[in-house]
């Protein structure tokens, strides 16, 4: 399965692992995750984020805060964030990884097969609800 993690500077990494997810999520976010469903965010994607991270004092992430609403209701999302789509995994709701289209289609979103950084956002943008643009704030 595959999955993009999001760094607090905007950074993009392909990560690739076998079920479950559940230790994958939790090492790239640095500690226990919680799914969210953000309003910025296209149906069946979600994001998995650092549910401890405001008392841990995590660097907010700007592409997580803007596509979860933070500029209308002020809570923001901090530190990494693991994008995934929501499917059924035998025939139970659970997050599973996108397909490798998914991950790549965009050449300035990911420039080889395991990429550890990319310079923009222009893939997750097109996730978006509204037009590709840039955090406000």
């Amino acid at each position: 399965m595959i999955a993009l993690v999001v760094n607090t500077k905007n950074e993009i990494r392909r990560v690739e692992y076998d079920p479950p997810h559940y230790d994958v999520i939790k090492e790239a976010v640095g500690g226990w995750y919680e799914h969210v469903h953000p309003m910025g965010l296209e149906r069946p994607y979600s994001m998995m984020v650092n549910e401890e991270g405001l008392l841990l004092g995590l660097p907010m992430n700007r592409l997580g805060s803007e596509l979860y609403g933070t500029p209308k209701h002020g809570q923001p999302i901090v530190g990494d964030i693991v994008f995934l789509k929501d499917g059924y995994d035998g025939g139970e709701p659970d997050v599973v990884g996108m397909g490798v289209s998914m991950t790549s289609s965009s050449p300035r979103a990911m420039t080889a097969a395991n990429t550890s950084t990319a310079p923009s956002t222009p893939l997750i943008w097109s996730w978006c609800r509204r037009p590709s643009t840039s955090p406000t704030w």
